[in-house]
């Protein structure tokens, strides 16, 4: 199992949230 994870590629990062506007 751990063989396939490693074949497969990385997810992707999670998209970061935009700064607060003031």
């Amino acid at each position: 199992v751990q063989e396939k994870a490693s074949l497969l590629p990385p997810p992707p990062p999670p998209p970061t949230p935009p700064p607060p506007v003031l």
